[in-house]
């Protein structure tokens, strides 16, 4: 094994053993049915928290090609297996979101447990053909039309909004009716954990919103005077709406021909489903982490330990009703430092300890000495600022008012930082990713895909963000 097999894919912030083992039997299903194929080879690494894929270059040459022969027609066939399968884990929500996990026999709490490993869909991220196919479609977009700067815009979905979108607008409804009609905190604190509880949960299960993180909000919040307040949930009130005259506006303007109009269109229905994984992702972990906790207290571990867990492990503990002992426990701090999840013969092999390391003694780290870095452009606008860069939740705090967030990639539990910075750069994402999706509503400037800015940039640089040109580089005063 050598660098020359593999490809990076994308690194996320992300930990606990749990998800990533359920989002990686996803992908193996997903790209069985989708390509009639099995994954030959590729693996994940999780060091310092940090999730890193790798993908076998011959398995990418393979979906590439897959997508040219199919042509759109393919692409398309497959936004539509998106479609079906959120469908079954919107039933899954369905049937499980009122159900008392306390309540449920050993026996129930395991079905439930394992019901949801076999629904569960890949988070976007993790989905090698979407990246793949979103970069084949824009490829095929005229260069007058990529020159104009207007893709992004074009292909923002007029008919669906993300959770930010509405979380915020809700957040300013409450702040609205507390100055406005003299309503208690505590209770639209109580009205929005009921309604986006789940909204700050993702792949990575972290944990939903509690009283504390939208009472900081709302108090935040009401330090504005009540006109901005009204201001800002008439715009919020009004978001798609807006985006729809916008993008009217603009086909007035460009004569799109019928193959950019189509480019355009598979591109916005990847912006779309994209939105759609996230929400009921969310929304199914959400749920989901009631019946983990459940089991948790049942064999005597925390509910943050038992994510580090194998899901055979879980299963043999509450079968066999046994307690987590010293050995476990030791073997949890283990994969706190590293782990690796290897398709190896088209098998998923979990590998920890000094099994790992052997893995991964001839798998090298990027790095570079360059000073540029050229991208794409999620967002326009052009920055100049002090670079502080994130890979892992525990450097959530350094992040400053003003400066510049350098990272792999964005989740939901993002949000908060994005509110405090002003511009994003992004090691990995196309025009449909989430840092995209949110730079747009944030309306800060966003270059994604540069590969290796988390490599090149350090805390404290001073760096420009070119988001006009997708150009990213070390300045002097």
């Amino acid at each position: 094994m050598g660098d020359d097999e593999y490809i990076k894919g994308v690194s996320v912030v992300i930990g606990p053993l749990l998800p990533a083992y359920i989002d990686a039997e996803a992908y193996l299903r997903y790209h069985k049915k989708v390509f009639d194929s099995v994954v030959d080879a590729g693996f994940a690494v999780v060091a310092r928290q940090v999730y890193t894929s790798y993908f076998s270059k011959e398995e990418m040459d393979r979906i590439q090609t897959s997508i040219n022969n199919g042509g759109f027609d393919k692409i398309k066939s497959n936004i539509a297996f998106f479609y079906h399968g959120l469908k079954g884990v919107k039933e899954w929500i369905e049937k499980n979101k009122d159900v008392q996990p306390e309540k449920l026999c050993d026996d129930e709490l395991l079905d439930v447990f394992q019901e949801f490993i076999q629904i569960s869909e890949p988070p976007a991220p993790s989905i090698p053909y979407m990246r793949y196919a979103e970069v084949i479609v824009y490829n095929k977009l005229s260069e007058e039309i990529k020159k104009q700067g207007v893709v992004e815009k074009l292909t923002v979905p007029d008919d669906i909004e993300s959770v930010i979108i509405k979380e915020k607008r809700h957040l300013y409804k409450c702040v609205y009716e507390i100055l406005i009609k003299k309503a208690s905190v505590n209770d639209k604190v109580k009205e929005h954990l009921e309604q986006f509880g789940w909204s700050t949960t993702h792949f990575s299960m972290d944990k939903p919103l509690d009283k504390k993180d939208v009472k900081d909000a709302l108090y935040q919040l009401l330090k504005k005077k009540p006109g901005e307040v009204k201001k800002e949930v008439d715009e919020l009130r009004n978001y798609l709406k807006d985006i729809n005259n916008q993008k009217k506006g603009l086909a007035q303007k460009i004569m799109l021909s019928e193959k950019d109009k189509e480019s355009v269109k598979i591109l916005e229905d990847f912006a779309r489903i994209k939105i759609l994984i996230q929400d009921v992702q969310s929304h199914s972990i959400y749920v989901f982490l009631r019946f983990l906790y459940e089991i948790a207290k049942r064999i005597t571990i925390s509910g943050e330990d038992v994510k580090w867990l194998l899901p055979q492990e879980i299963t043999g503990l509450l079968k066999n009703q046994k307690k987590t002992d010293k050995t476990l426990f030791d073997k949890i701090r283990s994969r706190k430092e590293i782990y690796v999840l290897a398709v190896i013969g088209s098998k998923l092999e979990f590998m920890e300890d000094e099994r790992a390391r052997e893995f991964l003694k001839n798998i090298g780290t990027e790095k570079s000495d360059v000073n540029e870095l050229k991208g794409q452009t999620g967002y326009k606008g052009c920055v100049k600022g002090k670079a502080v860069v994130v890979t892992d939740r525990k450097e959530f705090d350094k992040v400053k008012k003003g400066d510049i967030l350098v990272t792999t990639t964005t989740t939901p539990q993002f949000i908060p930082l994005v509110k405090k910075v002003r511009a994003i750069v992004a090691d990995s994402g196309g025009i449909t990713s989430h840092a995209a999706i949110l730079s747009r509503e944030m309306k800060i400037p966003c270059v994604i895909g540069t590969g290796i800015a988390t490599d090149v940039f350090k805390d404290g640089d001073l760096i420009e963000v070119d988001a006009d040109k997708g150009i990213v580089k070390k300045w002097k005063k």
